[in-house]
């Protein structure tokens, strides 16, 4: 499979489990519980390599004074320069990794194929799997995952799959009954916006919950395509983005959408918050775009970028963005008078 292709958007563009499970699960008996190839990724630790912030990466986020990225072939790396320099943790299993997540500076989890659930305590030095495939009876992949704190999380994926934990992951319980999702269709991100939680995903699912996620709801969206993420303006207003250049802005709690043009067609994959408030948003062909401050229009950002699949602020105007190239930093204009407006 091509590295440029994004694994978020694979999930909605692919048919068939196959491609979408990476471990290779085996039944020998049908009274005994699956077993697994002792080659099989989710028993085979992480490739360590000798240029890990090349690798493909698909996400990236905030750890205390570090920043965490998590990729393909179960790579993790850390910086603690604002991604100058990056090294690789020894991470258990080697399947892609899409997401991940630091409620505190040291509590930390990341997701991905095969039902992969990973926790590290320290940072992300170090990591231990908590879930895969066989504890939760699916080898689906996770596509986001959200924690409140360092015990209450998230995560949600691939064909309607949703798992919910009280304990810090020790425990896992399905959450599906919870999203109103019949067709079960692929939920591509979750995040807060306020006192509200939101999830987003295949052709134009939106859910938000009032109650810490205990119960979602339906959110009807202008925009029936994929929404590969969610971004948090102020409370009851957020930007959701996906395929085909789509960028929509959520106001009045969803009583009211507005689209926002940026001139670019292509699949918008990742997306960061800025301290002061806009959003930069990225796709897979090196195209980005800024928002102003209320999230109700976006500019160009002038240059030839990287593939942006996820992003981190790590200071005033400096970017760390992770794709299919690897971290890259970038600087952006202190306005947007310095972007092009479309």
């Amino acid at each position: 499979m091509p590295p440029s292709i994004n694994y978020r958007m694979l999930i909605g563009l692919v048919a068939g489990s196959a491609l979408l499970t990476g471990g290779a699960f085996a039944l020998v008996d049908p009274g005994q519980p699956p077993k697994l190839d002792p080659l099989d990724p989710l028993v085979t630790s992480a490739t360590m390599g000798p240029r890990p912030a090349s690798s493909v990466l698909l996400a990236v986020a905030r750890a205390g004074r570090g920043i965490v990225a998590v990729g393909e072939g179960g790579i993790i790396i850390r910086s603690f320069d604002n991604g100058g320099i990056w090294t690789q943790a020894n991470v258990p299993v080697s399947v892609t990794l899409t997401a991940v997540t630091f409620p505190t500076a040291q509590r930390g989890w990341a997701v991905g194929h095969s039902g992969v659930i990973l926790a590290t305590t320290d940072g992300g030095a170090t990591w231990r799997k908590q879930a895969d495939g066989l504890d939760v009876g699916t080898g689906d992949p996770y596509l986001d995952v959200y924690f409140s704190d360092q015990s209450n999380g998230f995560a949600v994926g691939a064909f309607g799959l949703i798992v919910h934990t009280r304990d810090g992951g020790e425990t896992w319980v399905p959450w599906q009954s919870h999203v109103p999702n019949p067709d079960s269709n692929h939920l591509y991100g979750i995040a807060p916006a306020g006192s509200v939680l939101y999830i987003v995903g295949e052709r134009g699912a939106i859910y938000s919950s009032m109650d810490g996620g205990e119960t979602f709801v339906p959110v009807k969206c202008l925009y029936g395509g994929s929404l590969f993420g969610v971004s948090a303006i102020r409370e009851g207003e957020v930007l959701v983005y996906g395929l085909r250049g789509h960028i929509l802005r959520m106001q009045d709690s969803g009583k009211a959408w507005i689209e926002l043009k940026t001139g670019v067609d292509i699949a918008w994959t990742g997306s960061t918050k800025l301290s002061d408030g806009r959003v930069l948003i990225g796709d897979q062909a090196g195209d980005l775009v800024l928002g102003d401050t209320d999230g109700k229009s976006f500019s160009t950002v002038r240059g030839k970028w990287p593939p942006m699949s996820g992003g981190i602020e790590v200071s005033t105007r400096d970017v760390v963005i992770v794709g299919a190239k690897g971290a890259a930093l970038i600087h952006l204009p202190i306005s947007n008078a310095g972007v092009v407006q479309r």
